[in-house]
């Protein structure tokens, strides 16, 4: 059976950008399973399609490019608070964190690019946003969708 609609899919697969650094590999040894249309593009945009017509045993290398991916950086997107803005001791670079905004509430993540003095430069920007991404997969399994159990109990005559 080969991948497509209706399918469910288990593979493997890490993911590396154009330097051959590895962004994520959790799922080189472990599993990744997903009803085929509905993965989370928000998660791993362009794997539905790089897979679509493998079958169990196949083994790919395929590119996603950054626009499609992540999109490209926007440099308006990336700030410079004062480092008391933050709590301390959980600010370093490479770090997520949250700042609190204007009504108290917190705001999206944002990753810590750097200091200066002072200051830090938050990047609301996805980690991989301006870089093409290099999946390795390896199928391990297609089968049907598994049909969905009617939860509705019939009404008493």
């Amino acid at each position: 059976m080969e991948i497509g609609e209706n399918t469910e899919v288990t593979l493997q697969f890490s993911i590396k950008d154009q330097n051959g650094e590895v962004l994520n590999d959790i799922y080189e040894y472990t599993p990744y399973r997903f009803a085929f249309g509905e993965a989370s593009k928000d998660l791993y945009p362009g794997l539905e399609k790089g897979v679509k017509g493998m079958a169990p045993g196949q083994t790919r290398m395929f590119t996603v490019p950054a626009k499609s991916a992540f999109g490209e950086r926007d440099k308006s997107l990336v700030e410079r608070i004062r480092s008391d803005e933050l709590p301390k001791g959980s600010v370093a670079v490479g770090n997520l964190v949250r700042k609190l905004s204007e009504t108290g509430k917190a705001s999206k993540p944002y990753t810590v690019t750097g200091f200066i003095g002072d200051w830090v430069y938050l990047d609301q920007n996805h980690p991989w946003a301006g870089k093409d991404l290099y999946y390795t997969v390896r199928i391990m399994a297609v089968a049907p969708v598994p049909e969905k159990e009617d939860k509705v109990t019939p009404l008493r005559q």
